[in-house]
């Protein structure tokens, strides 16, 4: 009898040992996916962790998740601002932009606003030559009629106190008239009639004009 009680005891022991045994190790594994989950290693259905954690063992074993009722929304909100920062550094990048071109163009404009004023400059200057050009042109044409009208004489003494160029376009003027009209021209009678050292020069720079006019023409 003796015996059998203590058979009975040890078998006792070793049931409550497998027992406890069997709880520590489904213990360890649940506190193992756990805590496997809430590293976000795998994913546990949402309700077991509530039902488990109530579990006095594992509620003091499993942290609890603190869920943060507005982080969503200032999630939300940092993509919003991060969104609202990108757009304003383009708009920022296009205003330089705009700017720069802008300079740009006003640089242009000034240039132009110059070369217009030159060109105008130039035309008024060109006008002013022409029209100085055409009335000494007139001047000599009405010199040359006055000249060929006067008495051979006093034509001389007027054209003696001329300059030597004036003379020479006068005396171009009279030739180109008398060739135009068909008859003499007055000019080598009016050089006979000069004092003879300016008549001299007169006709040695009437050749040289001559000949460059010839070589200009060639």
């Amino acid at each position: 009898m003796a015996l059998f009680k203590r058979k009975k005891k040890i078998k006792d022991i070793l049931n409550r040992k497998l027992i406890n045994l069997t709880f520590l190790n489904i213990f360890l594994v649940l506190s193992g996916l756990l805590w496997i989950d809430y590293l976000g290693l795998i994913n546990i259905k949402k309700s077991l962790y509530p039902t488990l954690s109530k579990i006095p063992p594992f509620g003091y074993l499993v942290p609890r998740r603190t869920e943060d009722p507005y982080l969503l929304n200032r999630e939300e909100r940092r993509k919003q601002e991060i969104a609202q920062k990108i757009e304003w550094e383009k708009i920022k990048g296009l205003e330089e932009k705009l700017k720069e071109k802008e300079s740009q163009l006003l640089e242009k404009e000034q240039s132009l606003v110059e070369l217009e004023k030159s060109l105008k400059n130039r035309e008024t200057e060109l006008d002013k030559k022409y029209k100085d050009k055409e009335n000494y042109k007139d001047k000599i044409s009405l010199q040359a009629k006055y000249i060929t009208s006067m008495v051979p004489k006093e034509a001389v003494k007027r054209l003696e106190q001329m300059d030597d160029r004036l003379v020479i376009d006068i005396f171009r003027q009279i030739e180109s008239d008398a060739q135009a009209e068909g008859k003499q021209s007055l000019v080598p009678y009016l050089l006979s009639l000069m004092d003879a050292e300016k008549a001299a020069v007169i006709q040695r720079k009437m050749t040289v004009v001559e000949e460059d006019i010839e070589e200009g023409g060639e």
